[in-house]
């Protein structure tokens, strides 16, 4: 009877031991389960596809407001360019248009500015989807170059 309950006792111990183990263990996987940095290190190229699609998305959203908007002011600063109207006054208020005209300038030109970097960087991160999807998707190239045609060149 001694042996029986000291090895029930042991047997015990070794169990709790175990469940202790195993708790540790499930806390740890919950932990990395609920960690985005866990998720990325396993998947990177899931989040950069991700980042990508979301950075297109305010891309084409952003974009065509922004051309509007320079449109607007070329079309304002167009009608009220008296700079070279030689029968113009020469007081402070014309000192002002020009001051102003001559800021709005500046800001078409920005704008203008940054509508190419725009453009250019959804251009390669269209390239670069492109590349990342046919080296990942077998027959995306092939599908795509027949749908297309073969003159695409981001498709290479």
């Amino acid at each position: 009877m001694g042996e029986d309950t000291n090895q029930i006792e042991q047997e015990i111990r070794e169990r709790r031991s175990d469940l202790g183990r195993n708790l540790n263990t499930l806390e740890q996987k919950a932990r990395e389960l609920a960690d985005w940095r866990t998720h990325y290190r396993e998947h990177p190229a899931a989040f950069i596809a991700g980042a990508l699609g979301v950075g297109l998305i305010l891309g084409f959203t952003a974009v065509p407001r922004a051309r509007r908007r320079a449109a607007v002011a070329e079309d304002s600063f167009a009608e009220r360019d008296s700079s070279h109207d030689v029968y113009e006054a020469n007081g402070s208020s014309s000192r002002r248009l020009l001051r102003s005209e001559t800021a709005q300038r500046i800001k078409r030109e920005a704008s203008e500015t940054w509508n190419h970097i725009a453009n250019g960087l959804l251009h390669l991160a269209s390239a670069k989807a492109i590349q990342f999807v046919s080296e990942n998707v077998p027959g995306f190239t092939e599908h795509a170059e027949q749908r297309y045609g073969t003159d695409n060149e981001t498709l290479h």
